[in-house]
């Protein structure tokens, strides 16, 4: 059965295969567009370093995957909201604090623009010896049981 490391406690065995999350995965590799606390910075940091230093293999579930590329779109969105305000103010009528989806339901283009930066994050995941799992590579858990009643 799998077990929650705390990356806080000093000479910590990482298990391996090694889940990932997204709270892990952003402040690694999105700091372009998100500064993290310096402290999670760090331990994300170091988990990385443990993980090439080990032999680890991390692994990222689709979901995961989605978040984090789902945030590296909408933070492209929010950054772009400036350069494209008379826009906004044009399609939508009043000046008004226009979020991510606003310019995202008026300008597709800026995600097409986006998407060699989407294969270049996809390419260094892949490249800090990080796997995407696909849904069909997770299995059921070996008791039969729900999540829950394990």
């Amino acid at each position: 059965m799998g077990r929650i490391v705390v990356l806080a406690q000093p000479g910590i065995q990482l298990p391996s295969p090694l889940a990932l999350d997204s709270s892990i995965l952003i402040p690694r590799f999105l700091t372009t567009y998100h500064t993290p606390h310096p402290r999670v910075a760090h331990r994300a940091a170091q988990l990385f370093a443990m993980i090439q230093g080990s032999g680890v293999a991390g692994l990222i579930a689709s979901t995961v995957a989605n978040e984090f590329f789902h945030f590296a779109i909408t933070a492209t969105y929010k950054a772009e909201i400036p350069n494209h305000y008379a826009n906004l103010v044009a399609h939508y009528g009043r000046p008004r604090g226009f979020d991510w989806t606003d310019l995202y339901k008026i300008d597709g283009t800026i995600l097409q623009r986006f998407a060699a930066d989407l294969e270049r994050l996809r390419l260094l995941l892949i490249a800090n010896d990080l796997l995407f799992l696909q849904p069909g590579d997770l299995t059921s858990i070996a008791s039969g049981r729900s999540l829950d009643e394990s």
